[in-house]
């Protein structure tokens, strides 16, 4: 089955398909721009995150750099703590892992998949793009796909399937 429908199945880590009949919404309680100025980056870091493309807006939070544990990998944060004080807060609840267990009762098959770089998949509505802004120490950048940190982002991936 895998082989029949290859296409639908990443070939490498930088493979990432998009949900295309959902985008992530960042409603704000307020439309005062967020401008913050970036951390200090070592060169090292500073190579990492010219990796990207320019873009302007009114927004811009921070960037931080973390190793991820294990994999001697450096994973790309953004400090999106303001913004977040700011984005109303979406309702939808997060399913309870309980009730995920509970229907797979007496299930005969059970299959797992690994979303490499999930949030990846969910593209950012166009015209919330300037609220996912940031600075590094020579460009301003944004973000076109859902980045990790921002406060509605778990409550979107159940919306996706």
């Amino acid at each position: 089955m895998i082989t029949q429908y290859c296409d639908l199945f990443a070939q490498s880590k930088s493979d990432v398909g998009h949900i295309n009949h959902q985008h992530h919404k960042i409603d704000l309680s307020n439309e005062m721009p967020i401008f913050l100025k970036p951390y200090r980056t070592s060169p090292r870091e500073q190579k990492i995150i010219d990796e990207t493309t320019i873009f302007t807006s009114p927004y811009s939070f921070p960037v931080t750099l973390a190793e991820k544990k294990g994999e001697g990998k450096t994973r790309m944060c953004i400090d999106y703590r303001k913004l977040n004080d700011v984005t109303v807060t979406d309702k939808q609840p997060i399913p309870i892992i309980d009730d995920i267990i509970d229907k797979l009762y007496e299930k005969k098959y059970f299959t797992k998949f690994d979303i490499a770089n999930g949030y990846w998949h969910v593209l950012i509505a166009p015209e919330d793009l300037p609220k996912t802004a940031f600075s590094t120490h020579n460009q301003h950048l944004e973000w076109l796909v859902m980045p990790f940190g921002l406060k509605n982002a778990p409550s979107d991936i159940p919306k996706s399937n």
